[in-house]
């Protein structure tokens, strides 16, 4: 059976990342390497970035500044389109239960995004995007869809990812457990104990 073909780079869906699932070091370093496996299109804007700039250096367990820094300007490098601009016009016309988080949506709606990411999903009604034609789902879930529609491609992130951590498979699917991520975890078990 012929593998299929990578969809067209216009064929990806466009993600909005929102500042919640990129301040989890695990979560942003699978959906990097997701993205550049082509599995998606990421976008965030400047704002999303400073909170999540301020949310990681504010921990106890924060790099230095300057790592991070390096390490936001390499997402920027890589994926040059993503971040979104011009949305504040937006931001006055939404209404949502928490009114510091219109700036998101402002962002989606203006980068015409499919999917806004985000672990936050009861401060983003469906009711409130689905005028937008803008879906929301948290990161378990899609990355666990995302083993489901490409299980190879995946199998590779993962393989990614332990290299980056030091980690073996197992130990990393113990990981993505511990990081919050058990649906995702569970499915790249089973992907591994198919390969082996």
């Amino acid at each position: 059976m012929a593998k299929e073909r990578e969809p067209e780079p216009e064929q990806r869906p466009k993600v909005l990342l929102d500042a919640c699932v990129l301040v989890s070091l695990t979560a942003r370093e699978l959906l990097m390497m997701c993205a550049q496996r082509g599995l998606f299109h990421p976008f965030w804007s400047a704002r999303i970035e400073e909170e999540v700039r301020r949310a990681i250096l504010a921990r106890a367990d924060a790099p230095p500044a300057v790592v991070l820094e390096g390490e936001l300007a390499i997402a920027r490098a890589a994926f040059p389109n993503a971040v979104i601009e011009d949305w504040e016009p937006l931001e006055a016309t939404i209404s949502l239960p928490d009114w510091n988080d219109r700036h998101v949506l402002a962002a989606a709606i203006k980068g015409e995004v499919d999917l806004l990411l985000t672990d936050n999903l009861q401060d983003f009604p469906k009711r409130a995007l689905a005028g937008y034609g803008i879906e929301r789902e948290a990161v378990d879930p899609f990355l666990w869809r995302l083993v489901g529609s490409d299980p190879e491609v995946m199998l590779a992130v993962c393989r990614d990812f332990c290299a980056i951590a030091t980690l073996s498979e197992s130990a990393a699917v113990k990981h993505f457990k511990k990081a919050r991520l058990p649906r995702f975890a569970k499915a790249m078990a089973a992907v591994i104990e198919e390969q082996a």
